[in-house]
């Protein structure tokens, strides 16, 4: 009889502390069913080791998340944490959407995310810190590297190797005869708007150039610097010359052997690795100018302002910023890992893995997505002016175009204080 009332007393106590668990909710997008299953076992995993909080998510369509995320947020109706692309940083927290996470998830932890990470998820306007991913999407160079041997080419396989601006086109000359036009795969086939930011940006970043002024937060600034002189320096000749597949032609090419070399995301090597083998390496990005630059793309996770549990939702963001969450998503989506503890102990990223070279100059050189709340527009117009250079538009009138688009956007929203007064 005791024990029957002790077994009573038992369940009756889990179900008291089940009843009181804090419910949060997540709202998230992904890009794939892989994805979203692993964002859904992660969550399953902190909700089974972590009682007194339970999870719960809700997926929404790419497409219409910022739009859904803005109205619900109009009307008070804003989860807990947001799981977004990390580019709309900058409009939601000047719309009020995000909490600051520097105290909430502490110095040991912060110390422990890479700089570039920590730059994305920065606020330029107060310096503070408001949302954070566990991963990153890297841009890589990679190479086939038979293709690359029998054309007599070197292939650098350390950092201070990487082929600049001139040694680069030599290199694409060099495969163009040997092997026809196009021997540089930029994955243009399916590119959408932040794809364009995320490859071309650091050829215009090398040359000293921005998309937008850091100083004025003005588009015509940057992009009718003389910067863009330099980049269409190192960007014409690769046009000019059929260097680069175009958008409308196959895709695969570099897969298949039809292209040498591509320019793409870490998360590619597996689909690479089943084509070509032991013959795909990733080699140093190439400096294009005086600064040597790549790019940041990533999803981030932010404690929403309407939120009555910061503290319950930092505990969420410090469980899948542990190096076991980490490692788990970095394997499993071939992302590079935040953090520098989880960084060493990698296979893939780590040091004498296969990606080694692309995720050191990820945590060192890569720079973040434009931090302003204009990024949707910024995003939008910089995508159709290289679209339009692609295709034969001249540098000076397609920039214009995105200068005026930008501006335009900034003037109509009264230069989003405060960033016109900074």
């Amino acid at each position: 009889m005791k024990n029957y009332l002790l077994i009573v007393l038992l369940l009756f106590s889990n179900v008291c502390f089940a009843a009181d668990a804090v419910e949060l909710n997540i709202w998230y997008n992904v890009n794939s069913e892989a994805e979203q299953a692993l964002f859904e076992a992660q969550v399953q995993r902190f909700n089974e080791k972590t009682s007194s909080i339970q999870i719960n998510t809700l997926v929404l369509p790419q497409s219409a998340f910022a739009e859904f995320v803005v109205k619900e947020a109009d009307a008070g109706r804003l989860p807990d944490i947001l799981y977004f692309q990390s580019g709309s940083l900058s409009r939601y927290v000047w719309s009020g959407l995000l909490m600051p996470i520097n105290q909430l998830l502490g110095e040991e932890l912060l110390t422990n995310v890479t700089a570039t990470i920590r730059q994305q998820g920065t606020y330029p306007i107060d310096g503070r810190m408001y949302a954070l991913s566990p991963t990153s999407d890297a841009l890589a160079l990679y190479a086939n590297k038979s293709l690359l041997f029998e054309a007599g080419i070197t292939v650098p396989m350390q950092l201070d190797q990487a082929w600049n601006t001139e040694q680069f086109h030599e290199v694409l000359a060099v495969l163009a005869k040997k092997y026809g036009k196009w021997p540089l795969d930029m994955q243009l086939h399916y590119a959408d708007d932040d794809w364009y930011v995320t490859a071309f940006s650091p050829f215009i970043q090398a040359t000293g150039g921005d998309i937008i002024s850091k100083s004025k937060w003005d588009a015509h600034i940057a992009l009718q610097s003389l910067f863009m002189e330099d980049f269409e320096d190192i960007l014409a000749p690769m046009i000019k010359q059929e260097w680069i597949v175009p958008s409308h032609k196959s895709t695969k090419r570099f897969e298949k052997g039809r292209a040498s070399l591509a320019i793409a995301t870490t998360s590619q090597w597996p689909e690479f690795k089943d084509e070509l083998g032991t013959d795909l390496i990733a080699i140093p990005f190439p400096v294009l100018g005086p600064y040597h630059v790549t790019s940041n793309d990533n999803w981030s996770y932010g404690i929403t302002s309407q939120t009555q549990y910061p503290q319950q939702a930092a505990e969420f963001m410090k469980f899948i910023l542990s190096d076991e969450e980490v490692l788990t998503t970095s394997a499993e989506m071939f992302s590079v890992p935040a953090t520098y503890s989880a960084l060493q102990k990698s296979l893939v990223f780590g040091e004498s893995g296969p990606l080694t070279i692309p995720a050191q100059q990820f945590a060192t050189i890569a720079r973040a997505k434009p931090l302003h709340p204009a990024y949707p527009t910024i995003r939008a117009a910089m995508a159709d002016a290289i679209d339009g250079i692609l295709a034969g538009t001249e540098f000076s009138e397609a920039l214009t175009l995105a200068a005026e688009e930008i501006d335009f956007d900034i003037e109509a929203n009264k230069g989003y204080p405060p960033f016109n007064d900074m």
